[in-house]
Formats: C-alpha cells, sequence, structure tokens
C-alpha cells in the first residue's frame, strides 16, 4: 500500500477545523487504497488551532 502525506501548515484556523475534519475523513473513504498521513504544523497560532490538531489526533 502507497503511503500518501498531507502537509497542512495551519495558523489561526481554528475556525476552519469542522470542514477540514470532513475533507480528510471524505479522502480517506474515497481513497482506501493508500496509506494516509496528515502531518499538521501549527504555525504559532494565537488562537485554539493547537487544542483543535490535538483533538483531531
Amino acid at each position: 500500500m502507497k503511503k500518501v502525506t498531507i502537509l497542512l501548515p495551519a495558523y489561526n484556523e481554528e475556525a476552519s477545523f469542522p470542514v477540514l475534519e470532513q475533507c480528510m475523513q471524505r479522502v480517506l473513504k474515497e481513497n482506501p487504497g493508500y496509506d494516509w498521513e496528515f502531518l499538521m504544523v501549527n504555525d504559532g497560532s494565537t488562537d485554539n488551532t493547537l487544542q483543535q490538531m490535538v483533538r483531531l489526533r
């Protein structure tokens, strides 16, 4: 199985996480033949971006 890594940098993206989570789930569901890895990088956010990343983990 091929591994695909998607790098997601984020800066104050707390409000985007509901949409991001839906998109990630759709990618996984529609492409089952791959080993997906989502790498998220918090670029010094001052909102709850980091907490949302931890929640998705």
